[in-house]
């Protein structure tokens, strides 16, 4: 079964180009950019051939069968005598006008009278409604590159530039002649038309390379709609794992080699206070938030971007769970240093099982075949499948997943860390709250952590 946005691209590639008349006039301009845009990312236009006005407000207010008339022949000319199934209209007054016209040939028996009529009477084949598909130069671009194609094509980034988008009524309004908005993920939205703010995210946000970089456009990207980044320090694992991301990165890690504490040295201080600064745009509650709410954030898209356990990043393309799909991608974090995690399997030396056959239960499970049938339960831990070109169009974020791995940590080799992370998960909550100055919050954490270290027989 084909994708339906690889059959979206193939339908837009190339399409009956209506400029209308202020595109003539006035918005030049528009209609110089739009053909330099389609020619630059390598979608083709076709103009219209002996196009006339859609009939825009003017013949509108006189006559509107008229009006629906005049659109209705540029709609005949794409369909019937260019052949074209699919015609773009950048203008919004003349989108709107080919689109109410289509819905009235569809719904109104005066309305079909009156066209064919007036065809009949200009020696022109009638339209019939269905013909061809009117789509705005959002449409075309949205789905005839997609905001990877776009981002993978931007040659200077806007990031930086503050873009106030207009979408106007027309684009959106009267809902009912647009029955392709409103349908779900992926979908524009007539209530929060979102179409322009994705294209112009993908041609200006480029994912940040450094921490600094992050703690930027999450201060920047920030708004009551949705938080600027996800933050997840609910004691323990998921504190730790957030924590152990900027301890890592900017710190220089937890332990030194004698497992004497070192996160409270003046790059570990850094490191938190620089996660404090971060979470002044994090979402509400997130000293109480763990995997599972963070992962439910970003599917009801309440922030931009964060960390991301990568067994969750598969349900953000489940149309059933998520509102994001296929808007939001993955890419390594920041700095590097994430934390590695992963679940592994053992024979006991005091099993009183066979150990060959356990042995090869274990090989079994593991091979390549069941890790690449397995993939939509977790992330398999051999890189050949993870490299697999058919499992990563599935899973979109296992090139990410593999970027990650050069830098990636794994906690210290500990068996009390979870037990001492108690302590430092508590003690970093008080910092990053104000409760306690950073620096103290985490020569406290130390003291505690060395003396159960000690107590545990550790030099």
């Amino acid at each position: 079964m084909s994708d339906p946005k690889d059959d979206l691209k193939a339908r837009y590639r190339k399409v009956a180009y209506y400029p209308g008349c202020a595109l003539e006039g006035t918005a030049h301009a528009y209609n110089v950019s739009t053909r330099a845009v389609g020619k630059a990312l390598g979608l083709e236009l076709e103009e219209v051939a002996d196009w006339n006005c859609c009939g825009a407000m003017e013949v509108k207010n006189v006559d509107p069968k008229l009006q629906t008339y005049l659109s209705s022949r540029v709609l005949a000319i794409a369909a019937q005598e260019m052949k074209a199934e699919v015609v773009m209209a950048p203008c919004n007054g003349c989108y709107h006008n080919l689109k109410k016209a289509e819905y009235d040939l569809a719904h109104d028996p005066k309305s079909v009278e009156v066209v064919d009529r007036l065809s009949k009477k200009a020696g022109h084949a009638t339209y019939q409604a269905g013909q061809v598909e009117t789509i705005h130069a959002l449409d075309w671009i949205k789905h005839g590159i997609g905001e990877e194609g776009l981002r993978s094509r931007v040659k200077k980034s806007l990031s930086g530039l503050k873009v106030a988008n207009y979408y106007g009524c027309m684009y959106t309004r009267p809902r009912h002649i647009f029955p392709e908005k409103d349908q779900g993920p992926g979908s524009e939205s007539t209530l929060k038309p979102h179409f322009m703010d994705d294209l112009l995210d993908a041609a200006g946000k480029q994912p940040p390379k450094t921490i600094p970089e992050y703690a930027a456009m999450a201060k920047e990207m920030n708004s009551p709609m949705r938080a600027g980044t996800i933050s997840c320090l609910k004691p323990v694992d998921a504190g730790l794992n957030e924590a152990h991301w900027y301890m890592n990165a900017i710190g220089d890690g937890w332990f030194d080699a004698q497992n004497k504490p070192i996160f409270n040295d003046a790059k570990g201080v850094e490191a938190i206070e620089t996660l404090k600064t971060v979470t002044a745009s994090a979402q509400r509650g997130f000293a109480a938030a763990a995997n599972d709410e963070c992962a439910l954030a970003f599917q009801q898209d309440l922030a931009v971007m964060g960390l991301q356990w990568a067994t969750r990043a598969a349900s953000m393309d489940d149309a059933a769970k998520s509102r994001v799909v296929g808007k939001i991608d993955w890419a390594p974090a920041p700095g590097g240093h994430a934390r590695l995690s992963g679940d592994g399997y053992a024979i006991s030396a005091f099993s009183k099982q066979d150990p060959d056959l356990l042995f090869r239960i274990i090989a079994f499970s593991s091979n390549k075949e069941n890790m690449r049938e397995a993939a939509a339960l977790t992330v398999p831990p051999r890189q050949s499948v993870l490299r697999d070109p058919e499992l990563a169009k599935k899973f979109r974020h296992y090139p990410a997943v593999l970027a990650s791995l050069d830098t990636a940590v794994s906690f210290p080799r500990l068996p009390e860390f979870y037990e001492v992370g108690e302590f430092i998960t508590r003690r970093v909550l008080q910092a990053v709250n104000g409760e306690m100055e950073t620096k103290a919050a985490l020569d406290e954490a130390a003291k505690e952590t060395a003396a159960l270290l000690k107590s545990r027989g550790y030099d």
